[in-house]
């Protein structure tokens, strides 16, 4: 996983370099947003193949080969969701369409390299590194304080109808709060974040015949 993060973005600011777009404000916020899908692909295939190393009857190679193979279906459907999902923004036209351009950019294509990284990368470091059945503790996830603690709110919620629906129900209260925040106007909603705050804007409408020297003489 740890490979996955300096590759992808390593390969996305190679591909920036070579398309022409700027290290700006736009594109440390793509990498920034990519962050969190570019490791999805990583984790998915160590901890498949983890899984699989601890049965007995597998050789190591065999191990991953079917760990990899089970899970290839959803790493690439995943990945395609995500590029179909941000490719829409190059269409978009008018002034935000060179702005947004580094967004549909650089999240697709770093994702799309961390997937890379799971199919090659980390069966080959998985093989190296990772343990074998013969070599893992055994280990009990019930006594794990997260699994009590799991365990805990779910299994209440499961016996009880009475108690399901009134977490529902909580939960569909919070989400129309929260969808009323806007409405109510106590979160604004704008285009762009507000910028420059200690600086103002005097913009000055001249006739379209004025010279330079009558738009100073205005100005002054």
């Amino acid at each position: 996983v740890g490979i996955a993060i300096p590759i992808s973005y390593g390969a996305a600011l190679g591909m920036d370099l070579a398309f022409g777009y700027s290290i700006n404000r736009v594109t440390l916020f793509a990498l920034i947003l990519a962050l969190g899908l570019i490791v999805d692909d990583p984790i998915a295939s160590i901890d498949n193949i983890e899984r699989y190393l601890k049965r007995k009857n597998l050789t190591r190679t065999n191990a991953i080969v079917l760990a990899m193979a089970e899970i290839r279906s959803a790493l690439l459907m995943s990945t395609v969701a995500i590029v179909i999902v941000f490719t829409p923004m190059f269409f978009i036209t008018g002034m935000m369409g060179p702005y947004m351009a580094p967004l549909a950019f650089n999240v697709p294509i770093s994702v799309i390299f961390s997937t890379v990284v799971a199919f090659m990368i980390t069966p080959w470091l998985a093989k190296k590194l990772l343990k074998g059945a013969e070599e893992n503790g055994h280990y009990d996830i019930q006594s794990s304080p997260m699994y009590r603690l799991y365990r805990g709110v779910l299994i209440p919620l499961l016996e009880s109808r009475k108690k399901a629906w009134l977490f529902l129900g909580l939960v569909a209260l919070l989400f129309v709060l929260a969808a009323l925040l806007p409405a109510l106007r106590l979160v604004p909603l704008k285009l762009l974040p507000y910028d420059n705050k200690n600086e103002f804007q005097l913009v000055l409408n001249m006739p379209e015949s004025s010279s330079f020297v009558d738009t100073s003489n205005a100005l002054s």
